[in-house]
This record gives C-alpha cells, structure tokens and sequence, in this order.
C-alpha cells in the first residue's frame, strides 16, 4: 500500500476551498495574463544603472592592448 493521494480524489475538497469552479478558472486566466505579459516586456537593458553588459570576444580578433 502507498501513500499516494490521487488528485481526483481531493480536487473536489480543494476547488470548494478556492470559491468554486468559476473562481479557479478566473485566477488561472489571471495568471495566465501575468505570464504573457511578462514573456512580452522588453528585456532589461544593459545600458541602464546597475545594468550589466558583457562584451563578447572574437575568435582571432585582434586584442586591445
């Protein structure tokens, strides 16, 4: 015997805590808005304060020294 729960039978007791069905599917398509917005905002820029920018080397390149 383990003591492993199937979701199916404790999503019933958890949905009710949430407010119901309707309240779960709102806050899914909440977060789900969150996480489009935040893949679509511009990357932070190294050219702001306390941005980092790396400079990438070249292969053969001649060096600056």
């Amino acid at each position: 015997m383990t003591s492993y729960t199937r979701w199916q039978d404790i999503r019933a007791g958890h949905i009710a805590r949430a407010g119901g069905e309707e309240a779960v599917r709102a806050g899914k398509d909440e977060l789900r808005a969150e996480a489009l917005l935040a893949r679509e905002a511009p990357a932070p820029s190294a050219n702001v304060p306390g941005g980092h920018r790396r400079q990438a080397s070249r292969i053969g390149a001649p060096s600056a020294d």
